[in-house]
């Protein structure tokens, strides 16, 4: 997965911190995520990526790319937007 943020804020760090303790606590070790600054590469990142709004968490390891924008605090949203919804 890759989330896109711009890594200066109060907000980001926020985000980064809920969205960790969701996947960790519902994908455990079946995930890696790849923290992305746009900030760094603003224009090329938004424009390969079509990145729209921030933050943007990408599901890219199977297709299709799934992507959850801005919902980041709700698990719920964030397993199913990125199809991963886990069966207990």
């Amino acid at each position: 997965m890759k989330l896109y943020i711009t890594c200066k804020t109060a907000s980001s760090h926020k985000t980064l911190k809920k969205l960790r303790n969701i996947l960790n606590r519902e994908l455990k070790d079946t995930y890696r995520l790849k923290v992305i600054n746009i900030l760094k590469e603003p224009t090329s990142i938004k424009k390969r990526e079509q990145i729209l709004a921030i933050p943007t968490l990408m599901r890219i390891l199977h297709p299709p790319v799934r992507e959850v924008i801005k919902e980041l605090y709700d698990k719920d949203k964030i397993l199913s937007g990125l199809d991963l919804i886990v069966e207990r």
